[in-house]
């Protein structure tokens, strides 16, 4: 592979990981999506009985089931009871957790991180707290070290020093939001597996540098000029929005299948 190869590679990969890191900005309606946690919960990460019972209605041999959940809420602050129409989200949620709970209701984070959603570069001027560098140069340093030695306690003060290396004290001196006091809990989307074997071919990929002409041709193809400028805007009426993530799939089931 070529150097421009890889580089977009590496962008491929990175668009795909930021996908799956999950949302940071909600309404007050997409509440009802969600297993609300409570304060308590967010005090000793302990799910109530009805909550793990709504997990695992329809696991019930499972011993654990994957969730994300996003514990620190803040709200639109209100004004004479209705919040202004100024565009901005009603309900904002940085930090997103991957983690595992079992049947006693134990919540087991595996995986900290700050919601893409929220952070710059964006392709639009949308509301952010921080920049994706901040947030990578803290989680080279302090990742979240999943294990028997991680208590809830620990697992919290990680929260909170990776939302003060993107946004120091934030929400404190924010004069739109205030603490919602409850977090955000839905169990792990089957999806998220899939994506983990691409990105594992994805580094696979990256760190042997096999010869692979035809990935090559995908990644950068050849200019066709085309002389017919009404052939060019005929084809153009019929293609639809690209999907990249769709894309990167088909590329990883061709690499993992090649045609024999």
């Amino acid at each position: 592979m070529n150097r421009n190869v890889d580089a977009v590679l590496r962008y491929w990969r990175t668009s795909l990981a930021d996908g799956a890191l999950g949302e940071g900005k909600f309404s007050q309606r997409d509440r009802q999506r969600f297993i609300e946690l409570s304060a308590e919960t967010l005090r000793n990460g302990l799910l109530p009985k009805n909550s793990v019972s709504q997990l695992f209605k329809d696991q019930p041999k499972t011993k654990v089931v994957g969730v994300r959940f996003w514990p620190l809420v803040v709200a639109r602050r209100l004004s004479h009871g209705t919040a202004s129409g100024d565009g901005l989200p009603e309900l904002v949620a940085p930090v997103v957790t991957e983690a595992l709970v079992d049947f006693q209701g134990t919540i087991s984070p595996q995986r900290n991180t700050i919601a893409r959603d929220l952070l710059t570069p964006l392709p639009s001027d949308e509301f952010t707290i921080g920049a994706v560098e901040a947030l990578d140069s803290f989680l080279t340093a302090e990742p979240l070290q999943p294990g028997d030695r991680l208590d809830w306690a620990t697992y919290l003060a990680h929260c909170r020093k990776m939302v003060d290396a993107v946004a120091k004290g934030w929400p404190a001196g924010d004069q739109h939001y205030v603490p919602a006091g409850f977090g955000l809990l839905q169990p792990a989307e089957d999806a998220s597996a899939t994506v983990r074997n691409i990105l594992d071919l994805y580094d696979k990929i990256l760190t042997d540098r096999p010869k692979a002409p035809l990935l090559n041709k995908i990644v950068s193809p050849v200019e066709q000029l085309v002389t017919d400028t009404k052939v060019e805007t005929a084809l153009a009426r019929r293609l639809g929005p690209i999907d990249i993530h769709g894309i990167q799939i088909m590329i990883a089931a061709r690499w993992m299948n090649p045609v024999k």
